[in-house]
């Protein structure tokens, strides 16, 4: 084979696995984040906290979850309509991704429910960053077209991780301490502890959403009505 030939090929090969790697890239970003807010999403998030756990296992490291959800956000649908709605998502999303830095990551849970998975924090910390960003968001409105400030609140349930937990038992817990919030008054965070989990075995459950097939707490409308 001439050199030149050999060159040229060489050269094709490089450019096509340049222009791959670039597109598998941009097919995996798209595929992992929400495509309203860009956050990411549940299917980043099955991967990052099995990453995250197993990194806290190995290295014995703290890690906690967190899951926040928007007051009253049926109501603002309701009064403002769906764009607006999906206007103030954008805006809580990019409040908590500025305010997190590299503190962890936000994934965008579903509808106006966010998930942070927070390396390296105990469930102090944890609750430190969870008020932070619950008055990063409250004192940062929403500035609509028409000059409207819309301010809204938001609700957060945190919980630590335990060796013996699975990702789906972790985000229950934080789960059932974001129902506690919910219900004693809304714009607070509460926090859940292994505790609660065996207490909740012996005792009515203290969630009262359906639960999904991998044990998660689901709302459905009538449910999310309430809130």
């Amino acid at each position: 084979m001439a050199g030149g030939a050999f060159v040229l090929i060489v050269s094709r090969l490089s450019d096509f696995t340049t222009k791959d790697i670039v597109r598998i890239a941009a097919l995996e970003r798209d595929v992992m984040r929400d495509p309203l807010t860009g956050a990411f999403n549940r299917r980043y998030l099955d991967h990052k906290l099995d990453e995250e756990i197993n990194r806290s296992r190995r290295l014995s490291r703290p890690l906690s979850a967190l899951i926040l959800d928007l007051d009253h956000f049926k109501h603002i649908n309701d009064t403002y309509g769906h764009p607006t709605g999906d206007e103030l998502l954008r805006h809580v999303c990019m409040l908590i991704d500025s305010h997190l830095q590299t503190m962890g990551t936000v994934v965008r849970y579903g509808g106006e429910e966010f998930v942070v998975v927070a390396p390296d924090h105990d469930i102090n910390a944890a609750d430190a960053l969870g008020n932070r960003m619950l008055r990063h968001i409250a004192d940062r409105p929403l500035i609509l077209s028409d000059g409207t400030k819309l301010t809204v609140t938001a609700s957060v349930g945190a919980a630590e991780f335990d060796h013996n937990d699975t990702p789906a038992e972790l985000l229950l817990r934080a789960d059932e301490a974001l129902y506690v919030a919910k219900r004693n008054g809304r714009n607070q965070l509460r926090t859940a502890t292994r505790r609660q989990v065996v207490t909740a075995a012996l005792e009515p459950p203290l969630c009262p959403f359906p639960r999904g097939p991998d044990g998660l707490a689901t709302m459905d409308e009538r449910s999310r009505q309430q809130f």
